[in-house]
């Protein structure tokens, strides 16, 4: 089966806490050309900055890090940065094999029962213009677009009505 004709059902997608033995794995993710093309800070992160970044993200309390696992193999990686009350900014990374395959938008459909578990009313996200695929799987997964400039997008989720994951 190609990658393009596989959409994996949202059962196979799942999200874990990440844990210290994933820090390179998420240094890794973060330095991947495509990542870096659509980060908005595009240039490549040293091992020394991203321990220290990881570490200090493992301990927030208004940071969650996730790994995306399909099938149990990690996938990309997943995070909430509180931003207010009851308000988070979610960002996501799909490693390179398993883009194109619909995990994304399993997982952000996840991720918004996961969020109102965690007290989170409200996630929004902003996604490089240019990123049609990150754009694709927000919109798939049922945020909406509130603002646009030559830059970003910017997407909501609000979570009230949605259950909570069990």
């Amino acid at each position: 089966m190609s990658p393009e004709s596989f959409r994996p059902p949202a059962s196979v997608c799942r999200l874990r806490p990440a844990r210290p033995e994933d820090r390179d794995r998420f240094w890794e993710w973060r330095n991947d050309p495509d990542v870096r093309r659509y980060s908005f800070h595009p240039e490549p992160i040293s091992l020394s900055i991203h321990e220290r970044w990881f570490t200090q993200s493992l301990r927030s309390p208004h940071r969650q890090l996730y790994v995306i696992e399909v099938d149990s193999a990690p996938a990309g990686s997943l995070r909430f940065d509180a931003k207010g009350e009851g308000e988070a900014e979610i960002s996501i990374v799909i490693a390179s094999g398993f883009r194109g395959m619909g995990v994304g938008a399993a997982v952000l459909k996840q991720a918004q029962k996961l969020a109102a578990t965690l007290g989170y009313k409200r996630l929004f996200a902003r996604v490089k213009v240019e990123n049609i695929p990150s754009r694709r799987a927000f919109e798939k997964a049922g945020f909406q677009l509130i603002d646009q400039d030559h830059v970003a997008c910017l997407y909501e989720a609000e979570l009230t009505g949605v259950c909570p994951a069990g």
